[in-house]
């Protein structure tokens, strides 16, 4: 149900465009004359509402349109990267400095058949004006962006993950191996209970081709049975990362039923950076594709990639999920492949669990650096921030009490 507002508009220096990861981002932001957009699926304002009118056919971007013409800003701050709302700032306000940072992995993954955000973005940059800068995680996705956006004339400058960086890590405590971590993707189903109700259901399209949640989803249920056996034949702890909090039960039902009768720990998502807190640097973290996943890597932890989850859908021909993709063009590597074979999760696991501290940092320190920035405090942020004229307090770890995700 929307909420409604009857308050009239005022100006602001600063929009949050959605309310994402703002908490994190006033970390760093320190303009205090702010506001945030809830675009009109969440809260109407009448007052924009009204004003949208003038600009044709009632739309979010007509909506956007209105909302910027009450506020003025002089700046415009998202994560939500992959709003192509969002990339229509500047056709509507040029004067304004417009900044996109890059919120989770990217790829020709869509909603609706025959719709792409890429395309989207490419037919709004045709237009002009777009945004001043897009802060990617790094070159795969940099990939992207400046291909959508290159007759617009944006920045595309890469600064790593934000959340990533702002979260203090340690690596190489030690060689002592105990525990194997496998990272869920599991979808987001809100309260309801049971995974088989949305089997065949269609869960998105990639490459023009459809998925449903059984076959997007399969190469959980694949890992998750493989990483418990490999982690009892090695007395080794195991444990689910979750993506879900604990009031949505569908996840670790899903994995138990998966995993079998093989201990493991579930770990629910609690708040924005204990998904973090919860990694030891002498896990062995196992993943198919998750941006959590990359950013582990970053950090220089062991991450093996099993990155099939397009193999098992039968769709292998599809390369959007493979590891690093379009950096990295080989499917297969010490620690990555793209099948979910037991024979090469045992390989690239194996690498990941016998690799000396010196042999893993010789194997992947080229490859992190292709793929993610890690930037502990966020020094390229604020250097963004400040190229924009943005009032900032400067690089920092999260100094903020994290929020619980809801």
């Amino acid at each position: 149900m929307h909420r409604i507002s009857i308050q009239i508009p005022k100006r602001h220096r600063l929009v949050y465009f959605g309310s994402s990861g703002i908490n994190l981002l006033k970390n760093y932001i320190s303009e205090s004359d702010a506001i945030v957009y809830r675009p009109p699926t969440v809260e109407i304002n009448i007052w924009i509402a009204l004003r949208s009118l003038i600009y044709g056919i009632p739309s979010q971007a007509t909506y956007y349109r209105s909302f910027l013409a009450w506020t003025k800003p002089s700046w415009v701050v998202t994560r939500e990267d992959n709003n192509e709302t969002f990339y229509r700032t500047k056709h509507y306000l040029p004067n304004c400095k417009a900044l996109s940072i890059q919120n989770g992995r990217r790829d020709s993954f869509s909603s609706q058949l025959g719709q792409n955000f890429w395309k989207a973005l490419k037919r709004i940059a045709a237009d002009g004006l777009t945004v001043d800068i897009v802060g990617t995680m790094g070159p795969p996705w940099s990939h992207y962006f400046s291909d959508a956006l290159k007759e617009s004339g944006a920045k595309i400058i890469e600064i790593g993950s934000v959340k990533n960086n702002a979260v203090p890590t340690t690596v190489d405590s030690g060689e002592n191996i105990e525990r194997l971590v496998l990272i869920s993707s599991f979808p987001n189903l809100g309260s309801h209970q049971d995974f088989d109700d949305y089997g065949d259901k269609t869960f998105g399209f990639w490459a023009g081709e459809s998925f449903s949640y059984r076959s997007t989803f399969r190469i959980e249920a694949v890992l998750a049975r493989l990483a418990a056996e490999y982690a009892q034949r090695h007395s080794l702890a195991f444990a689910v990362l979750g993506k879900r909090p604990s009031w949505q039960p569908s996840e670790e039902r899903y994995f138990t039923q998966s995993i079998g009768g093989y201990p493991f720990t579930y770990i629910p998502l609690r708040t924005e950076a204990s998904s973090y807190e919860a990694v030891r640097d002498t896990d062995i973290i196992v993943t198919s594709d998750s941006s959590l996943g990359y950013e582990f890597f970053a950090r220089g932890l062991r991450v093996a990639f099993v990155s099939g989850r397009m193999t098992e859908a039968g769709k292998p021909e599809i390369p959007d999920c493979d590891f690093g993709y379009p950096e990295i063009q080989e499917k297969f590597g010490p620690f990555w492949t793209k099948s979910g074979s037991r024979g090469e999760f045992e390989r690239v696991v194996s690498f990941a669990h016998r690799a000396t501290n010196q042999t893993w940092r010789e194997s992947t320190l080229d490859l992190r650096t292709r793929l993610m920035i890690f930037d502990p405090e966020n020094h390229l942020l604020c250097g963004l921030l400040n190229q924009l004229g943005i009032p900032n307090s400067g690089p920092s770890f999260w100094t903020n009490t994290p929020i619980p995700e809801k």
